[in-house]
């Protein structure tokens, strides 16, 4: 019956759910002047209150319930229930229920209230102690020298917990500002590297075509001056053919060049480098991920390749070598530990998996931020976790026509 009034009044009235805990120990303290009531042989008082006494102090614990959802309202209801009880039915004892409510609702306005409700809400405490020790004869006055204190110090209690939960609140905000600056540093990464690439694409094919477009015109200046086609000189003009089609084979196997690179960041220039495309080593495959591992004590690094290997785009092989390379450096050589690399061929995606001892002075976050955007630029994912200072990575990269 109860829950389905308060059920009937947060519906009704918009009253806010009461913490389970405290609802707990709400009833566990309403029991009390209810068992009283029905006649159990509790030491309430002297002589026994009447049931209707009994059954109204239920007005001074119940409230606790919501000590920490409604703290405010609930010290309220408790002060205007302990002077009432006072009025109506005198001097009872009913420290023994209605004192732990008090230092329950105490510790929700310490925890959940700030300023100024907090002063408010610590106010009404203090009033709802002394009035309870006025009217209660095991208390009296000089017994509020103990209970007064004890009242503070729960709501001492109650504003440690706040601190504490806010600090934390903080920190959590923090880290989440802090994941969310490292994603953005790896995108500007990736965009900024594009731009350089985008430029190198411009500056070679303007060379190139100059070249094309100086070599065509030398070749058509005999038939501006106005000398007669058959007239023109056979080894010149196969020259200058030639020298066209070098040109022309040499700006797309640039263009070729930078464009993979511009699938996979990396496989341009450094940024800020001046160096001409033509100087550019071959990028790395993922053939050459067993060279990777040489660099490690035999045994420490494990290659297992599953599926049917297979020659895959030059961007995608690049951006699965980085991501392991990556990986791999942030792992740490321990003895007993070893580095295990599984690549997974099937017919829609390419799966990467590293496993291994995390190195103890290795930032993993911006390594991890770094491969999952590089899997990124393919449609793929990389999902992470460090177990016990185990780290296991999963990228997946699609190997769909429309990314591969």
């Amino acid at each position: 019956m109860a829950a389905a009034w308060i059920s009937r009044a947060r519906r009704d009235r918009g009253l806010p759910a009461p913490g389970v805990v405290e609802a707990v120990l709400a009833a566990l303290l309403s029991a009390v002047p209810v068992a009283a009531a029905c006649g159990a042989p509790l030491n309430l008082g002297s002589p026994r209150p009447g049931a209707v006494a009994c059954l109204a102090v239920i007005a001074m614990t119940l409230p606790a319930a919501w000590a920490r959802r409604a703290p405010l309202g609930a010290a309220t209801v408790m002060v205007i229930a302990t002077a009432a009880n006072g009025l109506l039915f005198g001097h009872v004892i009913r420290c023994g229920v209605a004192l732990p409510a008090a230092f329950i609702v105490a510790f929700g306005i310490g925890a959940r209230l700030g300023w100024p409700r907090v002063a408010a809400g610590l106010a009404l405490v203090v009033a709802d102690v002394v009035i309870e020790g006025y009217y209660d004869p095991q208390i009296s006055w000089s017994g509020l020298l103990t209970v007064g204190p004890a009242a503070l110090v729960f709501f001492g209690l109650g504003a440690l917990v706040r601190a504490r939960n806010r600090t934390a609140r903080a920190l959590r905000a923090t880290s989440r500002q802090l994941r969310e600056q490292r994603e953005e540093t790896a995108r500007l990464a990736v965009a900024a590297d594009r731009a350089v690439l985008s430029a190198a694409i411009d500056d070679s094919l303007r060379d190139r075509l100059d070249v094309i477009a100086q070599t065509v015109a030398a070749g058509l200046r005999p038939a501006a001056a106005g000398q007669a086609p058959g007239t023109a000189d056979p080894d010149k003009v196969r020259r200058s053919l030639a020298a066209i089609e070098h040109d022309g084979r040499a700006a797309l196997g640039e263009l070729r060049e930078v464009v993979g690179g511009l699938r996979a960041p990396d496989a341009g220039p450094p940024l800020g480098s001046t160096a001409p495309l033509e100087g550019t080593a071959p990028q790395p495959t993922l053939a050459q991920l067993p060279e990777l591992i040489r660099a490690w004590p035999a045994g420490r690094a494990r290659l297992t390749i599953e599926g049917q290997a297979r020659s895959l785009p030059a961007s995608l092989e690049l951006s699965g070598y980085r991501i392991v390379e990556h990986l791999v450096q942030a792992l740490a050589d321990e003895p007993g530990m070893v580095i295990d690399i599984r690549l997974r061929y099937t017919e829609e995606v390419l799966e990467l998996r590293v496993r291994g001892a995390a190195a103890p002075e290795a930032d993993l976050r911006p390594v991890l931020a770094a491969a999952r955007q590089r899997a990124a630029l393919h449609g793929g994912t990389m999902d992470s976790r460090v177990d016990r200072g185990i780290c296991h990575a999963t990228a997946l990269l699609p190997l769909v026509s429309g990314y591969a």
